[in-house]
């Protein structure tokens, strides 16, 4: 019984024997496919925080875009934009570590696949 993860419909690309990479799927196609099980790993409560950083983030460059356009108050952009490059930063963060989650699903699961064809071979 084959179980259902989002991690293991990731990877259906292969390696010919030529050492040539067989794409199954498209590049986009694939980048949604994980973008989807990046989400389906991630806790509500971290995408939520994702969620409002991201909306700080547009809050933050609609007021610094403001603020760019008064010449008057140009000293006070440093504190923004640098909030704007931290919430950035938190964000690639919270997308990486929902990355590292999928690939070590993706892996455990092909580990564990190779681990069944073996007994089957051992049985026979």
């Amino acid at each position: 019984m084959k179980p259902s993860n989002a991690a293991s419909e990731l990877s259906k690309s292969y390696v010919n024997a030529n050492g040539k990479l067989i794409l199954v799927e498209p590049p986009l196609a694939h980048v949604v496919k994980t973008a989807r099980a990046i989400l389906k790993e991630l806790p509500t409560s971290v995408i939520s925080i994702v969620i409002g950083m991201f909306l700080s983030q547009l809050y933050l460059l609609f007021y610094i875009s403001q603020v760019l356009q008064s010449p008057a108050h140009q000293a006070s952009i440093k504190v923004p934009l640098f909030l704007f490059v931290m919430l950035g930063v938190f964000i690639c963060i919270a997308f990486k570590l929902g990355w590292s989650l999928v690939t070590e699903k993706e892996e455990a699961l092909q580990k564990a696949a190779l681990l069944r064809k073996a007994r089957s071979l051992q049985k026979n």
